[in-house]
């Protein structure tokens, strides 16, 4: 599982959502942390490569909430009508790592890489899905997360909550976990550091917060 997709599955906020949204849920791991996590919720993921779409259907059908989860093959830009305004969460680890090195995966590269109008596609359909006092979560490199909050306001979202990560203590952050809501009156701040020692050796914060997806993790 990418580290990415479990620290946004771990820590974003469930709730009482009862819908929840995965947009381009790759193989479906943030979908799945999403029904282990709310027994109540029905989860919906949405992803646009076949391959990609293949491999979330067979995870999900191998788990134990595989009546609870819906693998949906489609493209954001083109969003359904009968998913407007439905869910009440909505997470995403996006493929937006604009200056970044490409992927193995050529399909993904051609998200990866582009205009900001790909970005601003994103923004809209979340903006699209959410239900009325809706949550949004997402999972980025650091250096986006000005070019995303400024997409959010211009549609009413502003951050609730935000926590920075690290590898370590001494590096620099490279991921940021965000939530947008519609009101909010402060923003609250925090910091992840995943490693302590060698490689292997997790900050209790980080164990604390992964433990129930990484069934080794002590």
């Amino acid at each position: 599982m990418g580290t990415d997709g479990v620290l946004l599955g771990a820590w974003v906020r469930v709730g009482q959502s009862r819908s929840v949204l995965d947009l381009g849920t790759g193989t479906g791991v943030i979908a799945l942390m999403m029904a282990q996590r709310s027994l109540q919720a029905r989860v919906w993921a949405l992803e646009i490569q076949a391959d990609a779409v293949a491999e979330a259907r067979e995870n999900a059908a191998a788990s134990p909430w595989q009546d609870r989860i819906e693998i949906v093959a489609g493209d954001l830009r083109h969003p359904k009508e009968d998913w407007k305004g439905k869910f009440d969460l909505l997470v995403s680890n996006p493929p937006f790592f604009f200056g970044h090195l490409p992927s193995q995966n050529p399909a993904r590269d051609l998200w990866r890489t582009g205009s900001d109008q790909k970005q601003a596609d994103w923004v809209a359909a979340m903006d699209y899905f959410a239900a009325p006092g809706g949550l949004i979560g997402l999972v980025l490199p650091c250096d986006q997360l000005e070019k995303w909050e400024k997409l959010f306001r211009a549609r009413g979202w502003y951050p609730g909550r935000i926590c920075r990560v690290r590898g370590r203590a001494e590096n620099a952050t490279l991921r940021v976990l965000v939530e947008f809501l519609r009101e909010v009156e402060a923003v609250g701040e925090s910091e992840l550091v995943i490693q302590v020692g060698g490689p292997n050796e997790y900050t209790p914060e980080y164990i604390r917060l992964t433990r129930d997806f990484y069934p080794w993790m002590e």
